[in-house]
């Protein structure tokens, strides 16, 4: 059975931080969230807090240096 959890879509990393900054207890960070209703059934993590990341645009995105390729972790396979 599935425990209730308080759901938040950060807009900005800021608005993020400041989210888990007054929380006690296990936060799950997801962007896109594909595993997060198996981890749920499963009981493989039971958050009192889920914190989504996938609406901050300065996670996303590629970007190229002399010495790396950064992809960001809300970078979607159609954005690589």
């Amino acid at each position: 059975m599935m425990q209730n959890f308080q759901f938040f879509s950060a807009r900005s990393i800021e608005e993020g931080l400041d989210y888990l900054s007054d929380k006690e207890g296990l936060c799950k960070i997801i962007a896109g969230g594909t595993d997060l209703i198996p981890g749920l059934r499963n009981e493989d993590f039971h958050p009192d807090y889920i914190l989504n990341v996938m609406e901050i645009e300065k996670l996303s995105g590629v970007t190229e240096t002399d010495e790396a390729v950064r992809i960001g972790p809300t970078t979607t396979f159609t954005e690589i």
